[in-house]
């Protein structure tokens, strides 16, 4: 019994063989018939195509997100100066008179300088709505006596003025809102 199965093992594989060389020839037969083949070869351009849009879909919609971010930032930034310029508008204005010009042998002195407008009507002179606000004074001199001097020439208390000279440093409210306000010489 056991040569006889020995005996027909070989041809047992080659039926085995020959039958899946039958399905592979059936099945190819069969998707050639319905038009598989043709499918993929049609489907695999459109395929990569689609691929292709596909990243280039992702692409733009990281370059979208990223502009709304830039977007969003600078309409923060749009609010927080319409605010600025609000508050701004509401803040009376600083004239600065600047008196000399700034060098190595002066130093600057800094002031304020206010106008009897009272006494200039009183007396029928026009009144510049400046001297309605504050008025600060710097001047660039080389000592404070000097300083003194080129202020009381540029307002004389004779006209109506008065004036604060003061050394040492500048207070930083007064030198901020010099830099933001009209300049007046």
């Amino acid at each position: 019994m056991y040569n006889t199965l020995i005996g027909l093992l070989p041809g047992a594989f080659a039926l085995g063989v020959m039958a899946q060389l039958a399905f592979w020839g059936i099945r190819r037969g069969w998707t050639g018939i319905i038009g598989v083949n043709q499918l993929r070869r049609e489907l695999a351009p459109l395929h990569d195509k689609w691929l292709a849009e596909k990243e280039t879909f992702n692409e733009l919609n990281a370059r979208v997100e990223r502009v709304k971010q830039q977007t969003g930032k600078q309409e923060d930034r749009l609010h927080q100066l319409k605010r600025d310029i609000a508050a701004l508008e509401r803040t009376p204005p600083t004239f600065l008179h600047t008196v000399g010009q700034p060098g190595s042998s002066v130093r600057p002195f800094h002031g304020e300088v206010m106008f009897d407008s009272l006494a200039a009507r009183a007396a029928g002179r026009p009144v510049s709505p400046a001297w309605h606000y504050t008025n600060l004074l710097l001047v660039y001199a080389p000592d404070i006596d000097s300083a003194k001097r080129e202020a009381e020439r540029m307002f004389p208390e004779k006209g109506g003025y008065t004036r604060s000279l003061f050394t040492g440093t500048v207070q930083a409210a007064a030198t901020q809102a010099a830099t933001q306000s009209p300049t007046v010489h």
